[in-house]
């Protein structure tokens, strides 16, 4: 399977979730710094590539998909609770792909 596609998106999303982020701190410090039209530019400017990524992971994991690659059940569950014990120790998981290189 090639993810080299995913990859870019991932890269999108991050940086798009950054932004985002440091919008609501900014807001968050001082109500009145909240700009609602950039938070809606931000969302608008990663709405496909975050879309895009969400339909194509779906089909790449698959049970068809991952039976073809050869994984079995055990594997699965060892990296969805290989992924929880990353995203518990590496600040907060909805801001940081653990995948994206």
């Amino acid at each position: 399977m090639d993810f080299s596609g995913e990859i870019v998106q991932h890269e999108i999303i991050q940086t798009s979730l950054g932004k985002i982020f440091s919008l609501i701190t900014e807001a968050e410090a001082d109500l009145r710094k909240f700009d609602p039209v950039a938070l809606k530019n931000i969302m608008s400017e990663f709405k496909e590539a975050l879309y895009t990524h969400l339909d194509e992971e779906v089909k790449h994991i698959s049970a068809a998909n991952l039976k073809a690659a050869q994984f079995e059940g055990h594997d699965v569950k060892a990296m969805v609770d290989r992924l929880e014990v990353f995203a518990k120790s590496h600040g907060d998981p909805f801001l940081v792909l653990p995948f994206a290189r």
